[in-house]
């Protein structure tokens, strides 16, 4: 049992000390912790269901968005935008010219990102100096709440090996950087020509010519 000391004042400026017993038992104090920690235990899981079913939530109402700014765009030049821009694409993949913009670049406007959209210099390289700020620039709506990445990743060379420690540079030698992002276009095997995907090149597509191929067709998927 705990003695617990009491400083009691006294008339006259004196004090005096009283020993109380406090009634409670070393052993009932460590099963009060213990049956504390359990209710943690217990709890901390149901914390992280909840937060992972939000992310969820938060993951298809992002995706959601991406798919509605697609047909916002494709009800404006009644085409789907380009999977990507490039001088000579491909069929090989070293074969690219830039610019090298791609589809999430050209719905912007359509996710209420029309100052975004101002900043991009679509006739330059992705590349280019004058498109840092905007090609770093991170919007929640290509992110998944699930992802702890960080926001923005250097471009490696393109044959590069791990550990991809040969950037991709700009032409002040710096290396290339670019926002971060969960959602990605289906481009098929581009290595592989029969092998397509929706954003596979030429990927403008109109909605009757997807209708005539398809029942369902995959656009976009998350990753992580």
């Amino acid at each position: 049992m705990f003695d617990v000391v009491i400083l009691v004042s006294a008339p006259g400026g004196f004090s005096c000390y009283a020993l109380l017993s406090s009634g409670v038992h070393v052993i009932e104090l460590l099963v009060v912790i213990a049956i504390i920690a359990i209710l943690i235990a217990l709890l901390l899981p149901a914390v992280q269901k909840v937060r992972e079913a939000a992310a969820r939530t938060q993951c298809r109402n992002n995706l959601k968005q991406i798919g509605l700014a697609l047909h916002n765009y494709h009800g404006r030049a009644s085409i789907f935008p380009p999977g990507y821009v490039a001088s000579n694409p491909g069929p090989a993949l070293d074969q690219d010219n830039g610019p090298g913009w791609g589809w999430a670049s050209y719905i912007l406007p359509d996710l209420e990102q029309d100052n975004l959209y101002r900043q991009l210099q679509l006739k330059l390289d992705i590349t280019d100096p004058l498109n840092k700020v905007a090609r770093m620039t991170s919007l929640s709506v290509f992110l998944c709440p699930s992802d702890a990445g960080l926001p923005v990743f250097t471009v490696d060379l393109l044959g590069d090996t791990p550990n991809y420690t040969n950037p991709l540079t700009d032409s002040q030698s710096n290396p290339v950087q670019v926002a971060h992002g969960n959602y990605v276009g289906i481009f098929g095997n581009p290595r592989s020509l029969p092998i397509r995907g929706f954003w596979t090149p030429p990927t403008q597509h109109a909605t009757p010519h997807i209708a005539e191929c398809f029942t369902a067709t995959a656009v976009f998927a998350s990753r992580t």
